[in-house]
């Protein structure tokens, strides 16, 4: 009975090292521990890894949301409106330069200026540094970024070069294909996904405009058919249709040129699906449309006399902020860091947020 009761207490508290022979049961713990010990490492830098990756992460896209937030409350000589130099726009990386160019070195260093925070002090700015929409919510991001840090160097895309701030506005137009002259309603209407018979949303404008599409295959060539439109351009007809104020007009920015940048670039770090010759935002005009013209936004098929709600959509302006950031392992041992053949010693952050911006916000007469 006696050695009845011991094996039941063996089973019940898992201790049987107190129990029975200890002689013959001497070292168990000491297999057990050697045992589990690797498992629990391996967790343990696991849970760690991860943690810090969602840390980073939070941090990433909170900076993006105060960016956005920043370009909603931006008025006076920091509006949109008032962008000093749309040559400033484009990346002290821009592809389509070299340092052979005719006055490359003096609009590299105005570019690299424009996105150095420290020579935008608002109380005295250097020459070629005007604070302006673009790079003051650059700056505000840069300050909130803490403690992460942030590559600004323009070195060029360098394997290790990610980091990069990239900044978008848009104006956005819902329309019906009725809205236009019929002379522009069949070019509007071969847009892929939009719909003929009920409003839609669509770009009528991105900023800065002089880097606003990327229309140049990976070898220099150009995409021909296949390029992005300019979001300007709306009705795809490759003309600027200024007409009479009191009949139809695109918004005044429509240019016949290729360009090889999307949104402001603070270092042109970013390449678009790897292109050489595309730099800068994710987003292009086709995303955009597609975000802004989910099929159940704003859409009731069961309204008997309202019809089709989308047609209660306002005209709006909107700020897209990117972040692409670096994220290095804290530990970098294959054997103790599983996330490691996951992500791989390094990986890139990629994170966005949008806000309404009223001073983009188009106006379109139509007849």
């Amino acid at each position: 009975m006696r050695a009845l009761l011991n094996k039941i207490l063996e089973i019940l508290d898992g201790t049987p090292a107190q129990y029975g022979d200890k002689k013959r049961q001497s070292g168990q713990s000491v297999v057990e521990l050697a045992l589990v010990t690797p498992i629990l490492i391996v967790l343990i830098a696991g849970l760690v890894e991860i943690g810090w990756f969602a840390n980073n992460y939070m941090i990433l896209l909170e900076v993006t949301r105060v960016g956005a937030r920043a370009g909603t409350t931006m008025s006076g000589s920091s509006d949109i409106d008032f962008w000093p130099d749309y040559n400033l726009s484009r990346s002290p990386t821009y592809p389509g330069e070299t340092a052979t160019d005719l006055g490359f070195a003096a609009i590299a260093a105005e570019r690299t200026n424009a996105r150095n925070c420290d020579a935008l002090a608002i109380e005295a700015p250097l020459a070629g540094a005007v604070p302006g929409f673009f790079n003051l919510i650059g700056c505000t991001m840069l300050r909130s970024l803490d403690p992460l840090t942030f590559d600004t160097t323009n070195a060029g895309q360098e394997p290790n070069d990610v980091d990069d701030i990239v900044i978008s506005a848009f104006s956005l137009a819902s329309i019906t294909p009725d809205d236009v002259p019929i002379a522009y309603q069949g070019d509007l209407a071969r847009r892929p996904g939009l719909p003929d018979a009920v409003n839609h949303v669509i770009v009528v404008g991105r900023y800065p405009m002089s880097a606003n599409e990327c229309n140049v295959n990976p070898d220099g060539s150009s995409m021909g058919a296949g390029a992005e439109r300019d979001p300007f351009d709306f009705v795809t007809d490759g003309v600027f249709n200024q007409t009479p104020s009191d009949t139809f007009d695109e918004l005044e920015a429509f240019d016949a040129g290729n360009e090889l940048e999307r949104g402001f670039s603070w270092t042109g770090h970013h390449l678009v699906d790897g292109n050489p010759n595309c730099l800068g935002s994710e987003w292009s005009i086709e995303r955009v449309e597609a975000l802004m013209n989910l099929p159940a936004f704003l859409n009731d098929p069961d309204a008997v006399v309202l019809g089709d709600q989308r047609q209660f959509v306002p005209n709006q302006g909107m700020v897209l902020v990117e972040m692409f950031w670096r994220h290095e392992l804290l530990l970098k041992i294959p054997v103790l860091s599983p996330v490691m053949d996951v992500l791989g010693p390094r990986s890139t952050i990629s994170v966005w947020a949008a806000f309404p911006l009223q001073s983009t916000e188009p106006n379109i007469t139509f007849d």
